[in-house]
């Protein structure tokens, strides 16, 4: 009875940790999400600087000193 005890003891104490692995999983799959997410928004700001960049130096290249 003492063993088949222990053996109910280990398998809970192994279910709890099991849970505890996929929620610390489940948080570093949304932080890798959000990671991705600020990534493709600096890329696009990146982009947009660029272009922005271009445009001035258009305009800057248009004056004649």
């Amino acid at each position: 009875s003492q063993g088949i005890q222990e053996v109910n003891e280990n398998v809970n104490q192994s279910s709890s940790v099991a849970a505890d692995i996929t929620q610390d999983i489940a948080e570093v799959s949304t932080a890798a999400h959000s990671i991705s997410n600020s990534s493709n928004v600096i890329k696009q700001s990146a982009e947009e600087l660029l272009n922005r960049s271009t445009e001035l130096n258009e305009i800057v290249g248009s004056f004649k000193v």
